[in-house]
Parts: C-alpha cells; structure tokens; sequence
C-alpha cells in the first residue's frame, strides 16, 4: 500500500490536523499550503482501510471505512500482491528463508568497519559465523543488490 493525499481537510479524521487547520489558516495559511503539509507530515494518509482486493470497499468493507479508501487499490491490494513473483510477500518469504538457513542473521556479531555521524549516511560492517564473513553497507542502495556470505552461493530460498 502506499500513502494517499487527502484533497480537503475534511477527509482527515486526525484531531492534531483539524485543530491546527484552525490555527494556521487564522495565522494566513491557505488551505493548499495547509493540506500539502498536512498531506506530507499527517498521519492519516497512511491510514486508510487496508485493501485487501481490487473492487468496492477494496475487500475491506461492505460499508462505510472511517477514512476514504486509497484510490489506486484496484491496482495496489493484497490480492494482486500475492499473486506478483517479486511482491512484498514473495520478498519477505525469502528474507525469512535467509534468516532461517543462515545463523549469522539470528546469532551473529555485527561489527561497524566505519563510524557514520550523519544518520543518512551508509555504515559498512562485517558480521561473521563461525568465520564465514559476510559484509554489508547499509542502508541498502537505491538499485537492487544481492547480500550473501562470501564464498557461499545463494542456494535454495
């Protein structure tokens, strides 16, 4: 799922994004300025009904959500995510068949190679099982990357 932009104030059910409506638009805020704020730092727009399947009330309700369901869930739900090879789901199965067939996930040491004062910046590190290293920079790049011990192949997932 992905967050969604409210397009009136009104669709918000966030007491901290009414009350400062009031607030700022009284201080000379307009009411775009407001909701593209609102819209980036509020908290409903990562709220919404979850969208199980495609069609009405995204198999979330037959009735009325509390807030307005995500319009791309006919594209973006459950359903279509499960049945997509290199889905969400698809991902985590395999990040749990990792941590279950290696034992330097759950039980190895994590040892920082290099010291990062800026939170954004990347920290390489080794971690290590019973002498097989395995190196990594995180966070992850923004291009896809395989992770794996060195010297070992990927094997089955």
């Amino acid at each position: 799922m992905t967050n969604m932009s409210f397009d009136r104030v009104e669709d918000f059910d966030d007491v901290e994004i009414r009350n400062n409506y009031r607030i700022q638009t009284g201080r000379g805020l307009t009411e775009a300025e407001f909701l593209a704020g609102a819209n980036a730092n509020g908290r409903d727009n990562a709220r919404t009904p979850m969208q199980w399947a495609s069609g009405p009330g995204a198999g979330f309700t037959t009735g009325t959500p509390w807030l307005p369901l995500n319009p791309n869930a006919e594209e973006i739900n459950v359903a279509a995510d499960r049945a997509n090879p290199e889905g969400v789901f698809e991902h985590y199965k395999a990040l749990i068949a990792l941590r279950n067939r290696l034992v330097i996930v759950t039980h190895g040491r994590f040892i920082p190679l290099a010291r990062s004062t800026r939170m954004s910046g990347p920290v390489p590190a080794n971690g290590t099982d019973s002498g097989s290293p395995w190196s990594r920079t995180s966070p992850a790049p923004r291009s896809p990357s395989k992770c794996r011990p060195k010297g070992r192949s990927p094997g089955p997932a």
